[in-house]
C-alpha cells in the first residue's frame, strides 16, 4: 500500500517524536480532507506491518485445538525468535477445535501446518492413490 509505504518512510525519517506526531496529524488531517478517512484502518494495518518488520518483531499466528499453556507459549515463542532471528515474538493464539491436535503457525506468508487434521487428509489422499 503506497500510502503506508510513504507513512513508513516519513516516520523514519523524523528526528523526534514531535516531529513523528506532526508526520501522524497531518496525515490524518490528509485523509480527512480527501475524504478517504474509510482508508485509514487498511493503511494504518500495513504501517503497523512495516514498522514491525524494520523493528524485527514477528506476530505469528499459532492455531490449535486447545489454548497451549504459557509455558508452551513462551517455549514456543523463544523458538520462533531463535529461528527468525526476530528481536521479538508476539503469539496470536486462536482456537480451532476442528485441528484435532498439533498446531498451525502462520508467519507473514508461511504456514508450518502439524495439525492432526492436516496429517489425516494427507493420509486419507495417499490412500486414494
Amino acid at each position: 500500500m503506497e500510502e503506508a509505504q510513504l507513512l513508513f518512510t516519513a516516520i523514519k525519517n523524523a528526528k523526534n517524536e514531535a516531529e513523528e506526531k506532526a508526520v501522524i496529524d497531518a496525515f490524518i488531517a490528509v485523509l480527512q480532507r480527501t475524504h478517504a478517512v474509510s482508508r485509514g484502518p487498511g493503511i494504518i494495518a500495513a504501517l503497523e506491518k512495516m514498522l514491525d518488520k524494520d523493528a524485527g518483531i514477528l506476530r505469528p499466528i499459532i492455531t490449535t485445538a486447545t489454548a497451549l499453556t504459557e509455558e508452551q507459549a513462551t517455549v514456543l515463542a523463544e523458538k520462533i525468535q531463535l529461528e527468525h532471528k526476530a528481536t521479538a515474538v508476539h503469539l496470536d493464539q486462536r482456537i480451532d477445535t476442528s485441528v484435532l491436535g498439533g498446531m498451525s503457525i502462520r508467519i507473514d506468508d508461511m504456514l508450518y501446518d502439524a495439525t492432526l487434521k492436516k496429517k489425516l487428509l494427507t493420509l486419507t489422499n495417499t490412500l486414494k492413490q
